[in-house]
């Protein structure tokens, strides 16, 4: 059986108002997109042979990425809500970004303080964007950027992304 684009968007319409239902309103295009991805890669593997129809593979795929969106948000608030009980009641109120970082340290000459391409590093990175987005937004190589997030985490002493994350997103909270 030969499946074309035409398909999988027939696949996605019978499963919408599932989606729609079972995801909130914010994230139902996204959901919807990864669901087409899935339909893309799984569907040429039905092949029918037990008797199932279409319609009930299509809807086993959209309540299978369903349940990935779940999973995904529950691990992400869980980190958030566990990265909020660790910083104290002063680091959350932070005024401005050199409140925020480490005390420099002139250790062998070295200044710990980040350069203007590293705060834009870190700017972007506190939006959520990935490596190759932020790479994109500021017209640099991906390698370049892979370098700026290793001299940060240096800098910041933490070698967790979603700490270093929310911790930009609060100092530049204010400039959005």
């Amino acid at each position: 059986m030969e499946f074309d684009s035409v398909m999988i968007e027939e696949q996605a319409l019978k499963v919408r108002s599932l989606v729609y239902a079972k995801v909130p309103p914010d994230d139902f295009l996204d959901v919807m997109q990864d669901i087409r991805i899935a339909f893309l890669v799984t569907l040429p593997k039905y092949r029918g042979d037990n008797g199932a129809k279409l319609e009930t593979y299509a809807h086993t795929v959209a309540r299978r990425q369903i349940a990935d969106y779940w999973r995904k948000s529950y691990h992400q608030k869980k980190a958030i809500k566990a990265m909020g009980e660790e910083l104290s009641p002063e680091k959350t109120k932070i005024e401005n970004y050199q409140n925020a970082l480490p005390e420099p340290k002139a250790e062998n000459g070295k200044d710990h303080s980040m350069s203007p391409a590293e705060k834009g590093v870190f700017r972007l990175l506190g939006q959520g964007m990935n490596n190759a987005e932020i790479a994109d937004t500021l017209f640099r190589d991906i390698n370049t950027v892979r370098s700026h997030l290793k001299k940060i985490y240096k800098k910041l002493n933490c070698r967790n992304r979603a700490k270093v994350a929310l911790l930009s997103n609060r100092i530049f909270e204010e400039e959005t």
